[in-house]
């Protein structure tokens, strides 16, 4: 006959064998779980990495148009003081005008 002893290493011993399965696929769920996060991480590294390469093609567009808007404004500017020197050569240039005129004009 088998004796107590016997019967209660029996069952520790199946008591251990229960809590390492148990534990073995608590361990391989975990494992599932941190590589489908490694690679969530990569995707969202490349997509990072695409929206940087966005927002750096962007900010050039708006550095080149920047550069295009001052281009043309400095180019307005020129043409406003060239306008400005062929009035006051003018005969007319000291001319006064009507009030009248000068809120029609606005």
């Amino acid at each position: 006959m088998v004796n107590k002893s016997t019967l209660i290493y029996l069952a520790a011993l199946a008591g251990l064998c229960g809590w390492i399965w148990y534990q073995h696929g608590a361990i391989n769920d975990l494992r599932a779980e941190n590589q489908t996060q490694a690679s969530l991480i990569v995707e969202q590294e490349k997509v990072n990495q695409s929206l940087k390469d966005t927002i750096e093609t962007e900010r050039q567009a708006v550095e080149q148009q920047r550069v295009i808007n001052d281009e043309i404004k400095q180019t307005t500017q020129d043409k406003v003081q060239v306008v400005r020197k062929i009035i006051k050569s003018q005969p007319c240039y000291n001319t006064r005008i009507y009030d009248d005129a000068i809120e029609r004009l606005h």
